[in-house]
């Protein structure tokens, strides 16, 4: 955890003096400096990183839910394509015994690929599994 706290306010840890803070201090186009409280930062710096990963967190949870409400207003119109998809999938490529042989146009069996791609994304997205 005091790594990646550290790594809100840190531009590089990796060979840095452990007794010092690591801190960039953009204004002054520096390292901090000071001496440590906590491992890599000042007692200053680990304040700003502790609200920093609080922003971030919180910016997180608020982003995965406007994803989750958007893909439940996505998922009517999926199912509906699915059901399209799957139609017409079933009426190019009808189950067959295995002696039963098609002959396809090179258009259409790139057309039934392309429609099979579409299916599994579908229900990838829709947590649909086959």
């Amino acid at each position: 955890m005091s790594r990646l706290l550290a790594s809100m306010v840190a531009v590089r840890l990796d060979g840095h003096d452990p007794a010092v803070c690591a801190a960039w201090i953009d204004s002054a186009d520096r390292v901090c400096g000071r001496p440590v409280v906590a491992p890599w930062l000042c007692k200053r710096h680990e304040t700003v990183a502790r609200k920093r990963a609080e922003k971030a967190g919180i910016k997180a949870r608020e982003d995965a839910e406007k994803h989750s409400t958007r893909q439940e207003e996505l998922r009517p119109g999926r199912e509906a394509r699915l059901a399209v998809v799957q139609a017409e999938i079933d009426r190019l490529d009808p189950p067959r015994q295995m002696h039963e042989w098609r002959h396809m146009t090179d258009r259409q069996a790139a057309h039934l690929s392309q429609l099979y791609r579409e299916r599994d994304d579908l229900r990838r997205d829709l947590g649909v599994t086959a």
